[in-house]
């Protein structure tokens, strides 16, 4: 995963970025991974569901739980202040829940640590794509 760059400053709101700053620019990179991995629905879809994994695990794994659930809380605070909707975060706070728990209890010593989230997200996301998939063939 890529992280922040100084230019993506310029087109970012006050609040956007204090968080991008707290995460030392790892909300930018699973952004960008989620937007590169063509999975639909950049919002409340699949897209989202794998950004809120992959952001709530390597927050995990850089910072620690305790501060990866500060951080994450007030991201969730942040969004219902902008009109989310209590379906929406419980939906997000789900996937941050899944995320931690993939960083916080699955070992995986032969993946380079800084690439396990990003393995674990994307495995997640495939089962639960070919899980959706098998129930809508049925």
């Amino acid at each position: 995963m890529s992280y922040m760059s100084y230019g993506e400053l310029e087109h970012m709101s006050p609040n956007e970025i204090f968080y991008a700053i707290a995460t030392l620019g790892t909300s930018n990179a699973a952004i960008r991974e989620a937007a590169r991995s063509n999975l639909p629905g950049r919002e409340n879809g699949p897209a989202d569901a794998y950004r809120h994994l992959l952001l709530s695990a390597e927050l995990t794994r850089r910072f620690g739980e305790n501060y990866a659930r500060q951080l994450l809380d007030a991201h969730e605070w942040s969004g219902n202040q902008d009109g989310q909707t209590p379906q929406q975060e419980a939906m997000d706070r789900h996937n941050n829940e899944l995320g931690i728990e993939l960083r916080c209890c699955i070992p995986c010593d032969h993946i380079p640590i800084r690439s396990r989230p990003l393995f674990w997200a994307r495995d997640m996301m495939r089962g639960l794509i070919e899980t959706l998939k098998a129930e809508q063939s049925t």
